[in-house]
């Protein structure tokens, strides 16, 4: 009797044994199904698999169900590559996390206290983004385990050139400071950030989380000012969530197959229907159930955030008062953001590339030469292709054009004393302020020098004071004074006809040529 007691103990404890090494990983597993609400043809996991291929279930998962306990992290490319994200519970609907039939690689990851090494692998602990001062992981360098927003606290502002990920999950680094400018997410090392067109332009990184979003709330998988494009129409089937700008669609494997879209909360966003920001393109906001309206279904291949919509570039594509560069005509290809004078694009690497342009607020001169060299033409506005100022692939430096005048206020302009207010006219190649623009702020003898000479068919007036526009360069023929927009210039004998305009309340001979 005594005997049989203490078996039955023995094996009350195996079985306390057995339990408690299944809740700690024993047993673990991860089901995928192919329907949402685990619904469908299913597989299961009970260790990493690298390539979905493997198992016959590529890019077919809709849900997950997660069995005792612990964490897995689910990567949208093969080897664990791409947008990832780590998982602890039950997923009904992966389209919640933007990984709806988009599964290409899972990974289990070790409970606490168990993990290779000792230590925890829970979401965002021992994870770290270790920037090289050279390609190749070489050079000095700096590791983060946190957010920074501003590079210039670690004395490594615009000086890396490859970056190692450790810990897996993923991170986002960005041109500027405060996650502004271009920004990248990555999940894994990148030898050199050419590859990404960041290398050397790196001022902010943050760590990004799992399907619970940032701690404290934070962003969440479909945050305020991101995109959501489906498949149907009315806002159903397969669904990719974008928060920043996408150049190629292909990379979410969601090229040409966008038939309706969402943007969440406030805000617009360009979609293009060629890759790279290819015309045409369509601005868009609140919900769109069928993109045929807009002649895009299943046609759309890049996006881009249009206005302050967390990262990216700030209303009409880009911060007040900043300068857009493309490598494309019509704001496409690579592209850097200044905010402040460049007398060398070498140190940019865009020398010589920019095809077109976008002022956000005044105006900026760019210039041939480095060091300001002429020729130099002044921009403000959108200039879809350089070449109409003889500057295609041919800039070289950059620098804002004063507001009001700097310190001290007021232009300051020539013969002393200068404007007291800020004033300027834009010059449009079409009536009603349409086709390509220019626009002058000091008296200009010749248009020809702006490569506007009788071009202007409407004009806008911004500021304070009046404009004296005229017929023949050098202020001469008829000229005539307008305070005042003017859609066609045709109504005062004007159109196609400017040469020479003036500020109404300078002189002519106190102006430069």
């Amino acid at each position: 009797m005594r005997l049989t007691t203490i078996l039955y103990a023995l094996a009350g404890m195996v079985l306390m044994t057995t339990s408690a090494d299944a809740q700690r990983g024993g047993d673990r597993s991860l089901t995928f199904y192919a329907g949402p609400d685990f619904s469908g043809a299913s597989v299961t996991i009970t260790d990493s698999v690298a390539n979905f291929q493997s198992v016959n279930f590529n890019d077919q998962a809709l849900s997950v169900r997660i069995e005792g306990g612990g964490s897995w992290t689910v990567c949208q490319h093969a080897n664990y590559r791409g947008v990832c994200r780590v998982i602890t519970s039950d997923v009904y609907n992966l389209a919640t996390i933007s990984l709806d039939g988009h599964i290409s690689s899972a990974r289990r990851e070790a409970l606490p206290g168990r993990r290779p090494g000792g230590g925890s692998n829970r979401p965002g602990r021992d994870r770290s983004l270790t920037f090289f001062g050279a390609t190749n992981f070489t050079g000095p360098s700096v590791t983060i385990t946190a957010d920074v927003t501003n590079f210039q606290s670690i004395n490594f502002n615009d000086r890396a050139l490859s970056i190692r990920v450790e810990g897996g999950g993923s991170w986002t680094v960005c041109q500027h400071s405060d996650f502004r400018g271009v920004c990248r997410e990555i999940s894994s090392d990148v030898p050199n950030l050419a590859t990404i067109s960041l290398d050397g332009h790196i001022s902010s990184a943050r760590m990004e989380y799992g399907s619970g979003g940032r701690p404290g709330g934070g962003r969440p998988g479909r945050g305020d000012g991101s995109l959501t494009l489906y498949t149907g129409p009315n806002f159903t089937g397969q669904s990719v969530n974008i928060d920043r700008e996408t150049y190629n669609l292909s990379h979410q494997r969601f090229n040409d197959r966008a038939r309706s879209a969402e943007v969440h909360g406030r805000g617009r966003w360009t979609i293009c229907e060629d890759a790279n920001f290819g015309s045409p393109c369509r601005t868009v906001s609140g919900r769109i159930a069928d993109l045929n309206s807009y002649g895009l279904a299943n046609r759309v291949s890049s996006v881009r955030p249009e206005g302050n919509q967390g990262g990216g570039y700030g209303d009409n594509y880009g911060t007040d008062g900043t300068l857009v560069l493309f490598s494309g005509p019509n704001f496409t290809g690579q592209s850097i953001e200044l905010d402040r004078e460049e007398s060398n694009f070498l140190r940019r690497r865009f020398n010589d590339q920019a095809m077109s342009a976008i002022v956000n607020g005044g105006s900026w001169t760019v210039c041939e030469d480095t060091n300001f060299g002429t020729p130099c033409r002044q921009i403000s506005g959108r200039v879809r292709n350089l070449n109409s100022i003889g500057l295609g692939n041919l800039i070289s430096s950059a620098r804002p054009d004063a507001l009001y005048g700097g310190p001290g206020g007021g232009y300051g302009g020539p013969g002393g004393g200068g404007y007291n207010q800020y004033s300027a006219i834009t010059l449009y190649a079409g009536p009603n302020y349409t086709g390509q623009s220019v626009t002058v702020d000091r008296n200009t003898y010749n248009l020809t020098a702006m490569r506007f000479n009788d071009r202007a068919m409407s004009v806008a007036v911004s500021g304070y004071g009046s404009w004296v526009l005229c017929e023949h360069a050098n202020f001469g023929g008829r000229c005539q004074e307008i305070d005042r927009n003017i859609a066609n210039l045709n109504r005062w004998g004007l159109g196609n006809r400017v040469s020479s305009v003036r500020n109404a309340t300078s002189s002519p001979k106190s102006s430069y040529r």
